[in-house]
């Protein structure tokens, strides 16, 4: 084998390598969120050298950063959840911030100013909500788990977090919210119009991962419970470069993930014809017998191992049904 004919091999390898480092960091970005911010001291003047310490609530999962020489934090790829951060320098009274709400595909921002320490203290706030997204471009909106499972809709058999995609602005809704038969589409998944766009044009991820059907790319394969979904993401416009198949929507599902605290769900869906009002210019008789039951469970928390993992903060499961 010739030299050139080994450097070229050589040079294939390191770029499928960087090529597919590229994608994993493309994924993650879209997965996970960011939490950035400023530290400063009362006059303003950045404070370099800062310990910033970020830690779920839920998980107990810890991460710290310190500020560069502009008094800049940044922690990439941090999971959906609650955070508590914490600053300190030395000089500096130590500033507490709770309530620290990180989603995927979001950028938050935390600027905090800490105070001049004449002993130890600790200062500690609430977090507001964000106003204004200055870290990113996409136009974007947010479904949170709590209206995922509580808001009243339907879709196919039972519920389906599509049917709140069309709340989104610049949404459309088709003539038929599901564009084939059962049999076609088990899922009953919905499609969606966003700003004019075919909905075949439309992205849909849980968990970083493409739920895609290839011969029916209206659909999506996956329709995941709603007792299962955390959060989800829908970036309707100007687009980042990692999020990448999408002209329309570029939909993202989180599935929950287990915590320190024992949480679950156990639910009954019932349709009943006895319990349908009879439409007065369509119908002269009672409807048709109509009666279906859905069952379903969730449940997550901790795992503990005796002798393998002390305390929690280690492992945890989720589980739906």
């Amino acid at each position: 084998m010739s030299i050139l004919g080994t450097r070229l091999r050589v040079g294939v390898v390191i770029a499928l390598l960087a090529g597919a480092c590229i994608f994993s960091l493309a994924v993650a970005q879209v997965l996970y969120g960011t939490l950035t911010g400023n530290i400063t001291d009362p006059s303003s003047a950045s404070v370099p050298g800062a310990t910033v310490e970020a830690v779920d609530i839920g998980t107990g999962a810890s991460f710290k950063a310190t500020t560069d020489e502009r008094g800049v934090f940044r922690f990439n790829n941090l999971q959906t959840g609650i955070y508590k951060m914490t600053v300190s320098a030395k000089g500096f009274k130590t500033t507490v911030t709770d309530n620290v709400e990180v989603s995927p595909n979001v950028v938050r921002r935390l600027d905090m100013t800490l105070q001049i320490a004449q002993t130890i203290e600790t200062i500690e706030v609430s977090a507001a909500s964000a106003i204004l997204q200055t870290d990113k471009s996409d136009v974007h909106a947010e479904i949170s788990s709590r209206e995922v499972t509580e808001l009243p809709y339907t879709g196919g058999e039972g519920k389906n977090f599509q049917s709140l995609l069309y709340l989104i602005p610049g949404a459309g809704i088709p003539a038929s919210r599901e564009a084939n038969s059962e049999a076609g589409n088990p899922q009953r998944a919905q499609t969606l119009f966003m700003n004019g766009v075919s909905s075949q044009s439309n992205s849909t991820k849980m968990d970083g991962a493409i739920v895609a059907y290839p011969w029916l790319p209206v659909n999506i394969a996956y329709v995941a419970p709603t007792e299962a979904i955390e959060t989800v993401n829908i970036s309707a416009n100007a687009f980042d470069a990692e999020q990448g198949a999408a002209g329309g929507a570029a939909v993202n599902v989180i599935i929950k993930s287990g915590t320190n605290e024992l949480h679950g769900a156990l639910f009954e869906r019932n349709q009943n014809n006895d319990m349908t009002a009879v439409y007065y210019f369509s119908h002269t008789s009672p409807i048709n017998k109509n009666i279906f039951n859905q069952y379903g469970f969730a449940l997550g928390g901790p795992i503990i191992i005796p002798k393998v993992v002390h305390g929690k903060n280690k492992l945890f499961f989720f589980v739906d049904w």
